[in-house]
Formats: structure tokens, C-alpha cells, sequence
């Protein structure tokens, strides 16, 4: 078994050899009709054998298969390099539409890409300035209700002080400065106003505060001073957060009644 086995290695690698190969192809392509009668024939042996010896003879068999192989052998790698040549072009030009398929498909993909990191740059910058601008309303909105229910509640507190005091505006002339504090108050650009190193003062966006009337004694500034309380009770005026006092509506109404 072992010298089969060898035998039959050693016959797969001559005929895996160019030249045996070539040879044993041009054979079997010159004689392939007797071989295949010697073969497959329904006929006697003996009259197969007759056969094969009346259609081959030395040419046949031996010189022309021999010339044949050994010619085959030598153009092989020839007729290979002529099939190279031929479909290197077609070759070439398959893998360049390969190629541009798949550099298009990337293009492609990368455009999508792009359009998707567009679009939610986009989203999240139209949600940011979402966010911004309800804080923003938010914000002016608690501000609005904020002043709104201050003003309310001063005009309520003004309302309540004008009705609990029962004040008479000719009554004012019974108090001494009255009419300049609430005046100075009216002129000041925020309507403050208070009484500061024997002077009443009013308020300057520009200048700060400044004087408005001099007061001439410290009886005089008493006066004053005990005026501006009184002012403050019958709600004219009420307190500033910049300082001093600021004249309220009821404080405006009662220069508009001495304007008259």
C-alpha cells in the first residue's frame, strides 16, 4: 500500500509538472478517438486492440504528443502573459468603479452625517434659546407682577391712609414746608426727596441729590422734619429705597389742588 501511495504521489506531481502536463494533454487530445473505442467499445478485446493499432502509430503516440506538450509548455506562460494584458484593462477599470462606488457610498454617508450633526446643532441651539427666552418671560413676568402688587398695594395703603386721616389738602397749610417738600419731591427725577444738613434735598439721576430749599434755623429744620412725618402718616408721602422719601399719587394730587 505504502509503494501505491508513493507511486501515486509521485505520478500527481509530474502530471501537476508544465511540461509531463502538456505533454499528457496533447496525447490524449491526438488520440482521444482510439483511446475512447479502447475504452468504452462494445467489442472483444481483440478487436479493440486491432482498432487502437490500426489508428495510431509512432507519430501519434509518441513524437507528436512529445512536440505538442513541449511547445504547449513553453508558449503557457505566454498565452498567460497575453490573457494578463488583455483583461488587465477591463480588470482596472472594474476595480476604479469599485472604487468610485465606494468612495461615492462614503461621500454619501458622511453627508448624511453631516446633515444629522446640522440638524441637532440646530435643535438644541433652537432649544437653548427656548429656554432663554422663557426665562426671560419669566422673569419680566415675575418683575411685571412684582411692581403690579407693589403699586396695588400702595395705592391700597394710600386709599386706606386717605380714608382713615380724612385729610382736608387745605389742611396742609398749617404745616410748615409742606408744599415746598412735596414740590422738591415732585421735581425730582424720581420723585424722592428728604431733609439733610438743614436743607430739603431732591434727588438728580445726574447730580445726586441736591439742595432745594435752605432752611434757615434748626427750629426751622424741626419743622420740617416733623412735616415730613406727617406727610408720611396721611400717606403723601412713603418711603424710598434709594434713600429719603418718594411723593406718592395722593402726594401729586394735593399739589394739583394748591395748583389750582
Amino acid at each position: 500500500m505504502e509503494i501505491l501511495k508513493d507511486a501515486f504521489d509521485a505520478l500527481s506531481q509530474r502530471v501537476r509538472s508544465p511540461f509531463f502536463g502538456s505533454i499528457l494533454f496533447a496525447f490524449f487530445a491526438i488520440n482521444w478517438k482510439p483511446i475512447w473505442y479502447l475504452l468504452f467499445a462494445d467489442q472483444p478485446v481483440q478487436a479493440k486492440f486491432d482498432f487502437f493499432d490500426k489508428s495510431t502509430d509512432f507519430g501519434s503516440l509518441y513524437a507528436f504528443p512529445l512536440l505538442a506538450g513541449v511547445l504547449l509548455a513553453l508558449a503557457w506562460p505566454w498565452l498567460r502573459l497575453l490573457g494578463a494584458w488583455v483583461a488587465i484593462k477591463p480588470t482596472m477599470q472594474l476595480r476604479n468603479m469599485q472604487s468610485d462606488s465606494a468612495i461615492d457610498h462614503r461621500i454619501h454617508r458622511l453627508g448624511k452625517l453631516a446633515d444629522e450633526e446640522r440638524a441637532k446643532a440646530k435643535l438644541a441651539a433652537e432649544t437653548e434659546n427656548a429656554k432663554i427666552d422663557a426665562a426671560k418671560r419669566l422673569k419680566e413676568a415675575q418683575t411685571v407682577s412684582t411692581e403690579t402688587a407693589t403699586e396695588i398695594v400702595g395705592e391700597r395703603e394710600e386709599k386706606e391712609l386717605a380714608e382713615e386721616s380724612d385729610l382736608d389738602f387745605g389742611q396742609l397749610e398749617d404745616y410748615s414746608f409742606a408744599i415746598e417738600i412735596l414740590a422738591s419731591a415732585a421735581k425730582s427725577d424720581n420723585g424722592a426727596v428728604r431733609i439733610q444738613n438743614n436743607t430739603i434735598e431732591k434727588y438728580s439721576s445726574l447730580n445726586g441729590w441736591g439742595k432745594a430749599v435752605q432752611l434757615e434755623s434748626h427750629r426751622e429744620t424741626l419743622e420740617a422734619q416733623a412735616t415730613m412725618s406727617f406727610l408720611k402718616g396721611v400717606g403723601l408721602v412713603g418711603s424710598n429705597s434709594g434713600g429719603g422719601f418718594a411723593i406718592t399719587s395722593l402726594g401729586y394730587e394735593a399739589l394739583e389742588y394748591f395748583s389750582e
